[in-house]
Parts: structure tokens; sequence; C-alpha cells
């Protein structure tokens, strides 16, 4: 197969393949990080003489996208945490959710599951926390049967202020 991404122009060639005739082939060609189109044609060379198929293009769409779109960086202890995040790209979302822990790269907590329609916001709430602790999360979805990720964000729990009340004023 020789392929490229500008029509017309097969600049790139899958492994060639020999077999006899009548012979069929398969070939991969390299995933592409981005959408664009990609042109290919088949190539054999039968008893030294060339013969091409007709050319084809298939448009390659880019993956779809889920980002964290608000968190708290800071949150107190005894308060729930909401993670907001979106989703692009794909059209239908069979499984979103939060993945958390307190502890990096461990996300062995997850939020309620969603689900819905390409493009898409959703909300949800991590637990309050007792203690100061840092929260890791990250937004997971299944999107059209495949698994995405978005990218790491953490939010750090301090430790509530003391409440102080005065109750009775001595000198009253």
């Amino acid at each position: 197969i020789h392929w490229g991404t500008k029509q017309g122009v097969y600049d790139h060639k899958t492994i060639a393949r020999n077999g006899a005739s009548p012979a069929a082939f398969q070939a991969t060609i390299p995933k592409r990080a981005g959408p664009a189109k990609v042109y290919y044609i088949a190539h054999a060379r039968i008893d030294g003489h060339d013969y091409y198929s007709k050319g084809m293009v298939t448009v390659v769409k880019a993956p779809p996208t889920i980002t964290i779109t608000k968190h708290p960086y800071y949150a107190s202890s005894g308060a729930a945490s909401n993670i907001y995040w979106k989703i692009k790209g794909g059209s239908s979302i069979t499984h979103t959710d939060i993945h958390w822990s307190t502890r990096p790269g461990i996300y062995n907590h997850r939020t309620a599951v969603r689900q819905g329609t390409s493009p898409a916001s959703f909300k949800d709430t991590i637990p309050k926390q007792l203690g100061p602790t840092k929260i890791y999360y990250v937004a997971h979805a299944r999107i059209d049967g495949h698994d995405y990720y978005s990218r790491g964000s953490s939010t750090v729990v301090k430790l509530a202020p003391p409440t102080v009340n005065i109750t009775k004023h001595p000198y009253y």
C-alpha cells in the first residue's frame, strides 16, 4: 500500500508482501495523531509489470478528549469537592466517572457512573475528607467502545479552621 496525506502524493509505503496470484493481502497504515485524510492505493508487481488500484481516501478523526474544567485547588476537611469535566469527540458515552484516591497514581475510588452523547459536560462530588490530605483524580470515559482518560488533577485538603463561639461574656 502506498499512502500519504495529500491527494495524489503517496510518499509512504507499508511493508511489501509476496504471494501467488490470485491473492488477498492486508496492510496497516500507522496510526495518525490527529484529524487528517489519508489517501492510498494498492500496488502489485506481477510478472515484472506494475499495477495500481484506484485511489481511495479515509478520513481519520481526532480521538475524543476529556478535560477537567473546574476543581478546587484547596478544600477544607469535612467539605466535599465538586469536580467538573467535559467530553468532546466521538458520539456515544456509555460510561463516565471520576477515579480518585489520596495516593498518587492509585485511583481506587470512583464516583457514580454517568452516560450521555458527546459533546457533554458532567459534574460529580468527591466525598469529604476528615483530615489534611491530597486528593488525586482523573476523569474517565468509555466513548464508542474505547476508554479515555483526562490528565490528572489534585486538591489539597487542609484542616478546617476551628470554630470559636462566645456563648456568654463574663462581664455581663
